[in-house]
């Protein structure tokens, strides 16, 4: 087993390590390892203009291709839509407590 990486593979890792946790998912009450149920549960709150903006605004700066398997880019997208879709998660986690 070769147990070199390639220059690709460094470089994609040491950009990982360089970045930060998007500010608007920690506003959200989350951390860098928050599960999805965990996001379903925050998003049954209703979010302000500003942190859907800041969600809005840090998923643009996830563009690169180099974050394209990175989970967080998807969570933001999800972050910056207007409250309507709380009613989905509400639902999503009363079905998954048994509450419905």
């Amino acid at each position: 087993m070769n147990k070199k990486m390639s220059l690709e593979v460094v470089k994609i890792v040491e950009s990982f390590k360089k970045r930060k946790f998007p500010k608007s998912l920690m506003m959200l009450g989350l951390s860098p390892n928050f599960t999805h149920q965990q996001f379903e549960e925050v998003m049954c709150f209703e979010r302000s203009d500003e942190l859907r903006k800041l969600a809005h605004k840090e998923w643009e700066e996830e563009q690169n291709p180099e974050y394209d398997h990175d989970n967080w880019r998807w969570y933001l997208s999800y972050a910056q839509m207007g409250n309507e879709c709380n009613e989905h998660y509400k639902y999503m986690v009363n079905k998954r407590n048994g509450c419905i």
